[in-house]
């Protein structure tokens, strides 16, 4: 039997593998983003991703990265994030949207 390579490489990649719906609440969280961020994966799906990783001064901030995203397909920026235990990250962040798993709607990798 072949491995799932695919599932092996969105769950271990070392990078932060993140999937939210368009109204931002965490659809999937791989090892990646455990390990940057300090949340394990089901403390952080269905939460919303600016209650975990959003400073509260950079709130607008990530609104508007949201809608470049859905306005052009993919954007790339340098952001601020948090961890849970309070350190702040500077990141570079590329998000696009995807169709979702149902096929109905869209959601977004970031």
């Amino acid at each position: 039997m072949q491995p799932n390579y695919h599932a092996l490489l969105v769950d271990e990649v070392p990078d932060a593998l993140i999937v939210t719906s368009t109204d931002d609440h965490v659809l999937f969280w791989n090892t990646g983003a455990e390990q940057l961020f300090g949340y394990l994966r089901g403390e952080a799906e269905g939460q919303l991703l600016s209650d975990l990783v959003i400073p509260e001064n950079r709130r607008r901030e990530e609104q508007g990265f949201l809608a470049q995203v859905l306005a052009d397909g993919v954007h790339k920026a340098e952001a601020v994030r948090r961890t849970k235990a309070g350190a702040l990250l500077y990141l570079n962040v590329t998000a696009r949207p995807v169709p979702d798993a149902s096929g109905s709607g869209e959601c977004i990798v970031r």
